[in-house]
């Protein structure tokens, strides 16, 4: 660890390697500004596998973009620029670093160029989290921010494994993409657990709005919303069409109040309430409906259909609060419906 209240300073090599088996260590650079000249950074794991360590960085702000004609592996990769309390890290030193990538702004965190990395990235921002460039890795991208989270309309994710957002508000302009031919899993839940999400075209207020056009240009194998952790309501209140999974999760309420489409034949819908037969209660409305390949499955203390549910199977548990089939509700399934 390398740590000061001021701007640290780091110019040689820090190895914190795996022998054998073992797995690389976590290698901290923090301060409030950062600045190196050639640093090394070599947290890999040992050669009869053992996993890559971390590399964490911990300023105020980070800029991560091209450090300019400088070779990556001879430049400063962390400069604090005149009048401010920028660390401007360069996406090739980076990339050359045999570790996992930690990148913890206490304010605003921005991708302006692109970062490849064999490895897992995360990024938080205590505010903004803007990325307006490509992050592509081998590993998970993580990223994290206590106000809002951009994706603009240059930033691409792409990963093989997860990819998972957090955030109080989104913007997501850009494109999320498979890796080497790998469609990944993307999450999106809020930065405070209790936050409502509504899936819905316009941004409302007090609530983290997610876009169904922008859901559906993601090239993703399935959708998360919501998590464990979440404890606040989450509704579906315009169309929404993606090819593969959708599952949704929270200890408060689920609401379909529109028609949810998943396209592929093997898609699964899933709206799970914690914990176990618990939360409020999962209500898909009469103008709502749910369309799913492989199966649609209902989890928690009330479940209360007034729309259509259409897939090969359907499945639904319920609490003591039970589950209720208004009139002018459907259940179509070439399989199994199972009610308990």
């Amino acid at each position: 660890v390398l740590w000061s209240d001021g701007a640290p300073g780091a110019y040689g090599s820090i190895p914190a390697r795996g022998a054998g088996r073992g797995n690389g260590g976590l290698i901290e650079t923090s301060g409030h500004a950062l600045s190196t000249g050639g640093i090394r950074i070599d947290a890999a794991g040992g050669k009869q596998g053992g996993k890559s360590g971390t590399w964490l960085l911990d300023p105020l702000n980070i800029i991560v973009r091209d450090g300019g004609a400088t070779a990556p592996a001879n430049a400063d990769m962390f400069d604090k620029m005149p009048g401010d309390e920028d660390a401007v890290v360069d996406p090739g030193a980076l990339r050359d670093t045999n570790a996992n990538i930690v990148l913890q702004a206490r304010n605003d965190l921005t991708f302006v160029n692109n970062l490849d990395t064999e490895h897992s990235v995360r990024a938080e921002a205590g505010n903004d989290l803007i990325v307006d460039a490509s992050i592509s890795a081998g590993g998970d991208i993580d990223l994290r921010a206590g106000n809002r989270l951009t994706l603009g309309e240059r930033g691409e994710l792409r990963s093989p494994n997860y990819i998972d957002l957090k955030a109080e508000r989104m913007d997501l302009f850009g494109r999320i993409r498979s890796l080497d031919g790998v469609a990944p899993i993307v999450s999106l839940t809020t930065f405070n657990n209790s936050t409502p999400i509504n899936v819905r075209g316009t941004e409302g207020p007090g609530a983290l709005t997610l876009k169904p056009s922008q859901l559906a240009d993601f090239e993703a194998f399935g959708i998360n919303i919501g998590s464990s952790a979440h404890t606040g309501p989450i509704s579906i209140d315009n169309s929404l069409s993606i090819a593969g999974h959708l599952s949704i999760d929270t200890g408060g309420t689920i609401n379909i109040n529109a028609p949810v489409v998943l396209g592929d034949a093997d898609s699964r819908f899933t709206a799970t309430l914690h914990p176990y037969l618990g939360g409020g209660a999962i209500q898909i409305d009469g103008a709502g409906s749910i369309t799913a390949g492989k199966k649609i499955a209902l989890s928690g203390g009330s479940v209360r259909v007034l729309g259509n549910l259409t897939s090969n199977g359907i499945a639904s548990d319920a609490g003591s609060s039970g589950i209720d089939l208004q009139e002018g509700a459907n259940l179509i399934a070439a399989g199994e419906v199972t009610l308990r």
